[in-house]
């Protein structure tokens, strides 16, 4: 759908918060995404709240998904490659405007070919 590839270097970094997670709840299931000043992402789909996941959702953990992202005008893109035992891995992509407090994602699956939006809040480590 969208791609990094002709997007340059990272900028407006300072839009997107690197002390906590973006959590999105669909009644059944939490998606989370962390952001690094480096320009790294991870997402992880899990049943517990951004509080029950702290002690292990970092760039560490072996079992995150994650990509690159940038800001530009305001706007965050970036795509998260899942590998864990699929075959093709699951690549998804999101865009949409970047606050400190909540991102409303567009969101495109290569592997099933779902898109559709999501509203993600903030909640700090601290």
């Amino acid at each position: 759908m969208w791609g990094l590839s002709g997007l340059g270097g990272l900028s407006e970094l300072s839009e997107i918060r690197w002390d906590g997670t973006y959590s999105s709840f669909d009644g059944a299931m939490f998606r989370h995404l962390r952001f690094f000043p480096s320009g790294d992402v991870i997402f992880t789909l899990t049943s517990g709240a951004s509080t029950e996941i702290r002690g292990w959702f970092n760039f560490d953990h072996r079992h995150k998904s994650g990509g690159r992202y940038i800001v530009d005008s305001g706007v965050v893109y970036f795509t998260i490659t899942s590998i864990h035992g699929k075959t093709p891995p699951v690549i998804v992509d999101y865009q949409g405007p970047a606050s400190h407090g909540e991102l409303t994602l567009a969101t495109y699956s290569h592997y099933t070919n779902w898109s559709g939006k999501r509203t993600y809040t903030f909640e700090s480590d601290f």
